[in-house]
């Protein structure tokens, strides 16, 4: 199986490549930072790591959309042309918004998310589950920090 990893230099897709031994996965690194396309080779399933998370210095709101949202979008329509059958992304329960310490959160908590960072992961799930089809499957991890 070919498993492209998108963010191979990020915090979770570097320990992604680190720690998934298994010989019957052939993963490949890939940065989405000066590329228009993905690679050539074929690609069975895309781990979609790479974005914008939360910056120490100010920068322009709109950079979250622009790399959370539309080029992971950008990402998963190309995948879906090429025949790829599952996209996952990595998201964040930054979705929920702010919540009490200790609240328990699950896939039927309500999203408010109350910043950029989490507008723009909210706004690529929808649209991420609006691209999937019979042979194109999406799957949305919200991992907690």
């Amino acid at each position: 199986m070919q498993v492209l990893v998108t963010g191979p230099s990020g915090f979770v897709g570097r320990r992604i490549l680190q720690h998934s031994a298994d010989d019957r996965i052939n993963w490949i690194p890939w940065s989405t930072r000066n590329s228009s396309g993905l690679p050539e080779q074929r690609i069975d399933s895309i781990v979609h790591c790479a974005g914008l998370a939360h910056q120490m210095k100010s920068i322009d709101d709109n950079l979250y959309f622009e790399i959370n949202h539309r080029k992971t979008i950008e990402i998963a329509l190309q995948a879906r042309d090429r025949g790829v059958q599952n996209f996952v992304f990595l998201s964040s329960t930054k979705v929920f918004g702010d919540r009490q310490q200790g609240e328990i959160l699950d896939e039927t908590s309500s999203c408010a998310p109350t910043d950029p960072y989490g507008e723009s992961k909210l706004k690529a799930e929808q649209d991420l589950i609006a691209t999937s089809t019979e042979h194109f499957f999406v799957s949305i991890v919200r991992p907690p920090l």
